[in-house]
């Protein structure tokens, strides 16, 4: 049986396509351009494929690029197809939308989306005969997660009386890296920045607020510091914050604790 597959190595194949590539209104679907194709899908169905089941599915990637190359490869041991289709689901298997078709020796699809989400990808191809392969529903080769919103993040520091920073901060997102938190100080503008010593973060749901507090004390003799603080998520989308906290006019020895 004729095999068609997504390259599962899409990281390493991948490519971002040229603004240029893309006019400002949407195009209409030609073979190799992704949209989806009237009368080209299939309906939402009582139940997900057998295909669709969480051990059965392909990793998902991450990623904050819109536009990207998909490569496919054919089993041409019985011939080569006569085209290469491309289903995509945005509900999780339950129906899909026929959004591109290509010649199999074009080896990739274009791919650009109109908005953030989950994308599951599955090829189909067609022979001299019309006869698609693989039957049945589309089955998933390749998910991708869209993510191109940096991460909601609050970020304080004031300074205590005794010459310390006490800094907090609350961050949020559905893909939330929680062990990316960075905290930074600097003595001036354009020295060397120096990093705040962090606990661990404790396990949790990426989706649920992520808050907490370090006290901490700067190794200098200056009156103000600049902090920053910065935080990702999966995709790679950053959060970054700036405070310049004014420190009083006492000598402390410095350490630093956290909470």
């Amino acid at each position: 049986m004729r095999t068609v597959a997504c390259a599962l190595t899409i990281l390493l194949a991948w490519a971002e396509l040229a603004p240029a590539q893309y006019p400002s209104a949407p195009p209409v679907p030609t073979p190799g351009a992704a949209g989806p194709i009237p009368g080209a899908e299939y309906p939402a169905a009582a139940a997900p494929p057998a295909a669709a089941t969480p051990a059965a599915l392909p990793q998902l990637i991450p990623t904050r690029q819109t536009a990207f190359l998909i490569p496919f490869t054919v089993d041409d041991a019985e011939g080569l197809p006569t085209e290469v289709q491309l289903f995509m689901s945005t509900d999780r298997g339950a129906s899909w939308q026929l959004v591109a078709r290509q010649r199999p020796a074009d080896g990739q699809f274009r791919f650009r989306a109109s908005q953030d989400g989950e994308y599951w990808f599955a090829p189909k191809t067609i022979d001299q005969w019309n006869q698609v392969r693989p039957s049945g529903p589309p089955r998933p080769e390749l998910r991708m997660l869209i993510d191109t919103l940096e991460p909601r993040f609050q970020f304080d520091a004031v300074a205590g009386r005794a010459g310390e920073v006490q800094t907090r901060w609350e961050a949020q997102d559905a893909n939330l890296v929680r062990g990316s938190l960075r905290i930074e100080y600097q003595d001036a503008i354009g020295s060397r920045w120096r990093a705040v010593a962090l606990d661990p973060p404790q396990p949790g749901p990426a989706a649920l607020p992520y808050s907490g507090s370090v006290t901490w004390v700067p190794e200098t003799t200056a009156r103000a510091v600049n902090v920053r603080a910065e935080i990702q998520d999966q995709a790679g989308n950053r959060a970054v914050i700036n405070r310049r906290v004014f420190l009083p006019r006492n000598e402390t020895t410095p350490s630093v604790t956290g909470i």
